[in-house]
Parts: structure tokens; sequence; C-alpha cells
């Protein structure tokens, strides 16, 4: 099988690993039953013995007849209750009986028609029990040949090789898969289901690696039923529940593991020990066999509770099957209790046999779902992919098992006589090498039928990777027809592997750049409103005709709108970005890697949701659609016509046309992306020229005011701006706003503000604190709570030389008097003892709340008088929080000092020497915010 090592190197090595020791210590028990039915035995003698205590002892009946009358014969030797103590057999040393493996040693002495004796103990005798060696008749050969034991057979090496075969099938068909590994040591365990099958027939060293390996096994067989079928098809109500259950039930196993090994080979190596073990500690041995037993409970529990659950029809059906099929395990776990347990007599041979038979039906049941029904999607590989996988390396292990076995059985008994019949393991080593060096010249022999068979097998292939390279030349004349470009990727795609259904999946920030139109433009929009722009929307999807010759059709309707970036499959994809993209394998809407419960940050109903969807698709096979080291979507494949899995040239395929076309979607998305773009500076050109026009274009003369302001926007257009509005009796509005914010968004809610100054300007008049609160309250009716302004408007009055004003929530502008002497402030110094007066700005600072914010707010005017020559400096913050390339602000301290070196300028020369001081502390610098400014100064005689 290609590749089968590779991936999960360590439980594909256990299982290796274990079940070719399975096979071996099998090999050992087949010869066993083979050759005893030539070889003495006690049941051919009539002989039945039990232990009891810390003694075998004679059972009845009597096993050399009886006279009828109850009473012993003369020629009868031996009593029902006799101990065994000894046995010998003609011309051999004495062996006692002190464990099972020293009376199975002695047994294997026994010849036909040879005599042999045992040394028995009589109850009884006065004072002490007898002793006595009793001669024993010679045991015949039988006349006619003994049947071939099938019974045997079929229990202890068929059905245990089934088992082995099955879950190695398994496991290594789905090494990637967590379940398939549990099925598989599954089976391995129910080959194990004598955990003392055979070992005292081994030779030392063997026989305690038989019985490390069997009760291992063996005593794992209930934890790993409940393992497997608590995560199968879909986690069970108590995993979800106790995820961790599973972890802590894990060291049941290992402690009944050491007890069984503890148990089974002391009664091997001594009864006395074993009896003594019995008595103190006997009751532990049920316990632990309860517990073994309530562990099959609670998988059949699991089975039950699923099947109750929210299962897929396909699965319900493979759950059903397997769970029938477990029922065979019953009647076995009903003896268990009543010979183990409750320490019943053994039951007849009939009975063991029947009970073995129904263990049986679940290695057959999961054979039949796995063909018929799909478990794992092993069937693709039973029924094409076995063929390649078995007449290559199947076919050359079957041909050095027929070299062995040729070579064990024809030359074993020379070997063994070369040997001098010491040791049989060394046959087998020598048998074993041998065996090596003919394999060499098989795999010679076998090249021509290999590459015959690689030629059969892979030649679809070729033919899909003609396909598809041709579809990575036809995908650049798409790049302006993204809906061409997907129907072209998935025609082909469905035309070279023939998935049932394939679905194109495209992130959201790059879906809404694509140049759509119609049905595709309009159903974009509208599942781009249900989820976020990082997530992955059904694009295209397209779904195999009912026959092999009606051609694929394009869905108008795909399994969901949208695959959250916060799934499982978009964590995964996420996980990708800035690496190699690989393909993603799926196993009935599982990803292979995935665990099977929520983790804690997914609740459990998304991630039902997510399993949904991905099994309405019949999700087998994600491939990435990268570009620029950034995945754009992801291309989903069902299965395929054939039922096999996506082999690695399908892959590398498939991931060089996702990479061809996620080329093509992100060129289609940057077209329309630089139109856009295009178009956006067109309107942000012509935004700017309309906000230009808004600006005062002429300034109204006002007698005694000079006057000037300049708006640099940051962006295109801005949210600053301020007004100058002509007021009757010749007084002017002055206005200076600066909306939170800035771009497009702030400049259309300015334009709403000077709107509604000019319109409550002239209602109101110098009446600023009404003004104000009126286009608050406006403001407040028509704007989100995170939407403000703040404004600064006065009225000036020409004759008295007054402003009226009110502040809301606006930088404090500054006045600079023009006047020496007038005010000390807070600026004076003292130098030389001699009263020099240094004159410092004075802040117009806030007389209220910004506007749309508190519809109720309160605004309090303000009122001054300004001289000749005294100076009014208006701005928004986007001047004191210029910064330079350190990020240091330039400050109000800044401004006002600039204001003092450049006092006595005229209004337009002072607004520029300020912005130019601005200018130069920023340097390098970009500009972060909207910058206005109007200077006001007092004048003698008319001004503007």
């Amino acid at each position: 099988m290609p590749g089968i090592l590779a991936g999960r190197p360590f439980k594909t090595f256990l299982l290796l690993i274990l079940t070719l020791a399975n096979v071996l210590f099998l090999g050992f028990q087949f010869r066993e039953i083979l050759s005893s039915q030539y070889r003495p035995s006690l049941e051919s003698a009539g002989l039945v013995l039990k232990v009891v205590g810390d003694h075998l002892v004679v059972e009845p009946p009597f096993p050399f007849g009886s006279d009828g009358s109850g009473e012993q014969t003369p020629h009868l030797p031996l009593r029902a209750g006799d101990r065994i103590l000894a046995l010998q057999a003609e011309g051999r040393t004495p062996i006692e009986a002190g464990g099972l493996l020293d009376w199975v040693q002695a047994l294997r002495q026994l010849q036909f028609g040879a005599p042999w004796s045992l040394l028995i103990e009589r109850p009884g005798g006065e004072p002490e029990p007898k002793r006595m060696w009793v001669p024993m008749p010679p045991i015949e050969a039988p006349e006619v040949p003994p049947a071939f034991p099938w019974v045997d057979l079929s229990l202890k090496v068929l059905l245990p090789l089934l088992c082995l075969v099955t879950g190695l099938f398994i496991g290594l068909a789905r090494r990637e898969d967590p379940r398939a590994f549990t099925a598989a040591m599954l089976f391995l365990s129910f080959a194990n289901a004598s955990p003392a099958r055979g070992y005292i027939i081994l030779p030392p060293g063997l026989r305690e690696a038989e019985l490390v390996l069997a009760v291992g096994l063996f005593s794992g067989w209930s934890y790993l039923f409940y393992r497997f079928f608590s995560k199968f098809p879909v986690p069970s109500p108590l995993e979800r529940k106790f995820p961790r259950l599973k972890g802590f039930l894990l060291v049941f196993p290992i402690l009944f593991a050491t007890w069984n090994f503890i148990w089974t080979y002391t009664q091997g190596v001594s009864l006395a020990a074993f009896h003594s073990l019995d008595r103190t500690l006997g009751w532990l041995d049920i316990t632990l066999d309860l517990g073994f037993v309530c562990l099959f409970g609670a998988g059949f529990v699991a089975i039950a509770t699923n099947l109750k659950g929210p299962l897929g029809p396909d699965d319900r059906r493979r759950l059903a099957i397997l769970g029938v099929g477990s029922l065979g395990v019953l009647p076995a776990m009903a003896l268990y209790l009543h010979r183990v347990v409750l320490r019943g007599p053994d039951p007849e041979p009939w009975v063991l046999s029947a009970a073995g038979a129904a263990v049986g039906l679940f290695p057959l049941s999961f054979a039949y779902a796995v063909v018929k029904h799909r478990v794992f999607g092993i069937r693709p590989i039973v029924r094409r992919g076995l063929r390649y996988a078995l007449l290559s390396k199947g076919f050359l292990f079957l041909e050095g098992a027929i070299v062995f076995v040729s070579l064990f059985y024809v030359a074993g008994p020379l070997l063994a006589r070369v040997s001098k019949g010491q040791n049989l393991s060394v046959a087998a080593l020598i048998t074993a090498a041998l065996t090596m060096v003919a394999i060499q010249g098989l795999k010679r022999a076998n090249r021509s039928f290999m590459l015959a068979l690689d030629t059969r097998f892979f030649r679809e292939a070729y033919d899909g990777a003609r396909i598809l390279k041709d579809l990575v030349r036809e995908t650049e004349q798409f790049a302006q027809d993204p809906s061409g470009l997907a129907r072209l990727v998935l025609g082909k795609i469905h035309d070279s592997l023939h998935p049932d259904q394939v679905c194109l999946f495209i992130r959201g920030d790059l879906l809404s750049k694509l140049p759509l139109q119609g049905v595709l433009a309009r159903r974009a929009l509208m599942v781009l409103s249900m989820g976020q722009p990082e997530d992955f929307y059904c694009f295209c999807r397209m779904v195999r005709g009912t026959s092999a010759d009606e051609p694929p059709a394009v869905s108008e309707t795909c399994p969901g709108p949208f695959l959250p970036s916060l799934s499982r499959v978009g964590r995964r994809l996420a996980a990708m970005v800035g690496t190699e993209p690989a393909a993603l394998d799926l196993v009935d809407g599982e990803l292979i890697s995935w665990p099977q419960r929520p983790s804690g940050e997914e609740p459990h109903e998304a991630l039902e949701r997510e399993r949904a969807l991905l099994r309405e698709m019949n999700a087998r096979l994600f491939v990435p659609l990268a570009a620029h080291r950034q995945i754009l979507g992801f291309v989903s494949l069902g299965e395929k016509r054939s039922e096999e899995p996506y082999s690695r040239e399908d892959k590398e395929l498939l991931l060089t046309v996702a990479r061809q076309a996620g080329a093509a979607f992100s060129y289609a998305g940057s077209v329309r992306q630089d139109a856009e773009r295009l178009r956006l500076k067109q309107d942000m050109e012509m935004a700017r020229r309309v906000q230009e026009r808004l600006l005062p274009q002429r300034r109204p003369t006002v007698e005694g005011l000079e006057y000037v302001g300049h708006c640099r926007p940051a962006l295109e257009v801005g949210g600053d701006c301020f007004d100058f509005i002509e007021l009757p009796d010749g007084r002017l509005g002055i206005a200076v706003g600066d909306v939170a914010g800035k771009g497009a968004a702030a400049a259309l809610l300015m334009a709403s503000l000077q709107a509604m100054l000019r319109v409550h300007a002239g209602v109101h008049g110098d009446d600023v604190e009404h003004l104000a609160m009126d286009v608050n309250k406006q403001l407040c009716s028509i704007t989100e709570p995170n939407r403000f302004a703040s404004l600064f408007y006065g009225v000036f009055d020409p004759p008295g030389r007054t402003l009226t004003y009110v502040n809301a929530g606006h930088n404090p502008p500054l006045l600079l008097r023009a006047g020496l002497g007038r005010s000390l402030g807070a600026g004076a110094v003292q130098m030389d003892r001699a009263e020099v007066r240094v004159e410092r700005p004075e802040w117009l600072h806030s007389t209220g709340p910004v506007l749309g914010v508190v519809k109720e707010g309160r605004y309090r005017r303000s009122v001054l008088r300004m001289e000749p020559g005294d100076t009014l400096v208006i701005y928004t913050d986007g001047i004191a929080e210029a910064a330079n390339s350190t990020g240091e602000l330039y400050g109000e301290a800044r401004l006002e000092d600039s204001l003092l070196r450049h006092r006595g300028l005229a209004a337009r020369d002072l607004a520029e020497a300020l912005f130019e001081d601005v200018a130069r502390f920023a340097g390098e610098a970009p500009q972060g915010d909207d910058m206005t400014l109007v200077v006001a100064i007092a004048a003698r005689g008319g001004g503007r």
C-alpha cells in the first residue's frame, strides 16, 4: 500500500508490531491444535481433572469405567477426589505438578502405547493422606484418524485472525483518523478474548511475552469498546458533558491488565501460591471483573443515547448496524459473569462454541458496515484500492507467508534435529531468515507485474492531470468574469475527478471587490450582510448529474450562506496564512485531525451547524485558494463517483489549479478595486470642490474689522469649516466648527451644521445662546451619539466693537490685546526692579457642551469689547494637535508664542505665518487632522 507508513508513525508502528506479534502466537496456536490430534491427552485417556485449592483433583465420571454399582472395581487405579502430585512417562524423569506450566510440560512427554504413572495423594488415609504411585494403562492410538478440529481452529485461530486483519486494515487505511485507530485497537482486543490462550505451550521468554500481550489487549477490550462508541459517529452526550472521563477511565485497563498478568502467571507457576492469592485478594479479582463488564454496559449506553440523538440517516444506519453486531458480545459477557465473577461451574462445550460464534458477529457486522455503508470511507479501498495494495505489497507478503509455511513444515523437522530438538524457536528463526532471502528474489520477479498494475490503476489520474493542466492555461481569459471563472474551475474539477458536488467559497472581503452583475451581485450583497468580511461565503456550487452521461448542473442554492472564520475550517485555513497551503481531508464531515469535542471557545451549537453544513456538501476534501500568501477561499469536493479517496497526485494537481484560480480571483478583485479607487478619487475630488464652494466665497465689508479664514483638510474633504455670515445692521457672524472624525462622513455632517447655522443666524441675531440650543437639538435628532461637533460662534457689532459669542466645546480662541499697560495678566514679569508689562493672550473658554450629544444642553453667552489692534485667533484642534516625526504635539503654548512673535502683521499675513510655523514644526510628518484658522483684527475705519 503506497505510503502506508506515512503520517502518525508511532500509531502505525504500534499497530504493525501488535498485529505481527499476535499473528506469530496464532501460528503457534495453529500448530499446537493440529499436532495435538496426534498426541496422547488426558481427554483421550478419559481422565478429567480440576483445580481445587492448591491441587489438581480427579473429577467424576471415573476415568476407566465403573461396574455400575458405584463401587471401585479392582482394575481401576484412580478414584474421584484423588490429588495429582506428579506424572512420569516411561523412561522420563518424574515432573511434579506444582503449576499448570509443569503439568502441560509433563503431558507433552506422553506417547501412544507407552506406560505411564501418576503420583497421587488419596484423602482419608490414617493418620495422613495416603501417597502412592499409580501405574496407568497405556493410551492406545485411535484406529480412525481424528476429525479435523474445525471448532478449535475457528474459535482459537480463525476468529482472532479475522479480528486482527479487520483491525489492521482499518488502522492503516485511515491512520489519520483517531476513531479508526480506536477501532483498530478494539479489534486487536477482540482477537485476545481468551487472555490465557495457549501461552503455556510456548517456550520460556515467548511464553511471558505472549501473556503480557494477551492480558494487556484483553484488559482494554471493554474500555476500547466504550471509547469507540462514545465518539462514533459523533460524541455521545456523556462524552460531551464529561470530556475528560475517558482519561480517568484509562487507569482501569492498566490496573486490570496488571492484575490479570499476576493472576494468570501465578496459576501457571504455582497452584499453592495461586490458592493463597485467591483467598486473600479474590475480592479484588471479582471487583475488577465487574468493572470490566460495566465498561461494556457504558458502551451500550453510548450507543443507545446516540441513536436517540440528532443523527443523520446515514450515521444512524451505520450505528444501528454496529450496535446490532455488538449484541454478540452479551453472551460472552454473561458467561464471563457466570464463570469468573460468580465462580460457577464450567459451561458445556456447545455453550462456549455458541458464545464464541456470537462474538464473531461484531467483526462481521463491522466489515459489512465498512463495505456497504462506508464507515470511515474505507469501501473505496476495499473495492479498488485493495487491488493495488494487496496485489503489490500484499501479494509479496502472501508469497513470503507461503514460503515460510512450506519451509517450516517441510524443513522444520530437519532443522529441529540439527538443533537437537532443544528449542523450536531456533528452527523458526532459521526458517524466517531463509524466507527473507527468498522474498528478495520474488521482488525481482514481480517487477514486471507491478509495472503493469501501476499503469492500469493510474491511467485515470494521468488523464485528470491533462485536463487540470489545460485549466491552468484557460483561467487568464476569465479574469474579468468571476462567475465564468468559477464555472470553469468547478467544471474542470468535475470532469477530471467526478465528485458528486463541488462548492467554491470566497472570503467576504474579496467577494465584495469582485465585478459581479445582476443576480450574483444581489445575492453577494445579501449574504455579505449576514456575516463578517473575514467569513467564507458560498459563491458557486456544481452538482453531478444523476447519470454518468448527464453534465453537471450549477445549483442556484448553496448548502449554507457562509462558513464563519472562527469555525474549525476557518481556523485551519487561517493557520495556513504565510505558509504553503495544503489540502484538508475529511471523513463523514469531520476533518481527520479535528478533536471530536468542541473547544471552550466554540459553542456546541456552532459546532453542530458546521458539521451539518459539511455533511450537506458531502465534503471529502478542502483545497485552499491562495494568492500573495493569503487565503482567499477554498474549494470543497464531495465524494468521487468511484468512492476512492483523493490521492496525493489529485491533491497536488488541485492545489496547482487552486493557486492559479486564486491568482485570477485576486486579480479580478484588484481590477474592480482599482476602478472603484479611481471612481472614489474622482468623487472625492468633486466633493472637495463642493466643500470649497460651501466655504465663504466673499467676505462682507465690516467697519472696524479686518478678518480672514482658511481651511486645510487632512483628506480630500474634511470635518472642519468656517463661515462669515452677513447679518442685518452691518453685523457679522463668525463661525468655526469641527466635526469629530474626518473624511466624507465628517464633511457631510459639517455641511448640515453649516446649513443650520445660516438658517438660525438670521432668526436669532445676537441671541447666540438660543441659536446654540436650537442647533444642538436639531443635530441630536439627525446624528448618532458618537457623532458630534464643536462650534465657536460670535456676532461682531461694529458700532460698539463688541463680540457676543458662545463656545460649544470648541478649542478656546486666543484674544491678543493691542494696548500696553492695560492688563498685567498672568504673564507679567519684573526685571531690574522696573515694572515691565508683557502682554499675554486671553483664552475664550467653553461656555457649553459640544453639539449633538446632550439634547437639552444649556449654553451661556459672553460679550467682549475689541479695541483697535486687538487680534482674535480662532482655530481647530488640527493645529494644536499637529505632530512631528517623533510624535510630539505642536500644542497651544507654541501657538501662543507664535502669535506673540508675529503680532502686528495684517490678518492675511498673520494667518500665513501661523500656518508656516505649524508646518515647520511638523516637518515631514503627515497631516493627521483638518486644520482651520480664522484671524480677526479690530482696525480703524473699514476692513475686510
